[in-house]
């Protein structure tokens, strides 16, 4: 399939850290972001949050005498996670990316790629340096997998590990001279 694309280079990795900066606080679980004209729409999944009056309560009397009986307390159910969506526009980014500004570290070091922030800025750089247009990300937190279309109009589907886009963060920090990058698995080839 092939589509037109705009003239237009969008910045995506400017982008993509203001929304990521602006998600973290959600701490989602899944999410799929879709660039639609220039609006990004983003939906995921984040856990519902604890109650206070749960978080702050005192162990039962029962639950006290329980664990010194050395009886198995009951198991743990798996968090509620519930949907969230939101709607960026140009206005909202670059207001994110003004206000994200004060919070960023300087170039001695780069962020953890783990952060959803810096994971994003990734994608967003991988896209620009391929002249991509952006179509979706789709994030699981294990793997990413982001479509775009390239300059000639045809789509693409790559997925990345955590650890490729630390291995292209630590390329992209170490050619811009900001740091010297450190592999870690050097040492362990066998």
């Amino acid at each position: 399939m092939k589509i037109k694309l705009q003239t237009e280079v969008l910045d995506y990795a400017r982008a993509l850290r203001a929304i990521g900066q602006d998600l973290a606080k959600l701490v989602p679980h899944s999410l799929e972001l879709e660039v639609v004209d220039n609006d990004y729409i983003v939906r995921g999944q984040t856990s519902a949050p604890q109650s206070p009056v749960a978080e702050n309560a005192n162990p039962s009397v029962w639950q006290r005498l329980q664990k010194k009986v050395g009886q198995r307390e009951p198991q743990q159910s798996a968090p509620l996670l519930l949907p969230f969506e939101r709607k960026y526009t140009p206005e909202d980014v670059t207001r994110l990316d003004e206000t994200g500004a004060a919070r960023r570290r300087g170039p001695d070091k780069p962020p953890e790629i783990s952060g959803m922030a810096e994971k994003l800025r990734m994608i967003g750089r991988i896209v620009e340096a391929k002249s991509g247009r952006l179509s979706k990300i789709i994030d699981d937190m294990d793997s990413v997998t982001v479509e775009y279309y390239d300059e000639q109009g045809e789509f693409h589907s790559e997925k990345y590990s955590m650890l490729a886009l630390y291995k292209i963060q630590q390329d992209y920090y170490g050619q811009r001279g900001s740091f010297k990058p450190m592999d870690p698995w050097r040492g362990f080839d066998r």
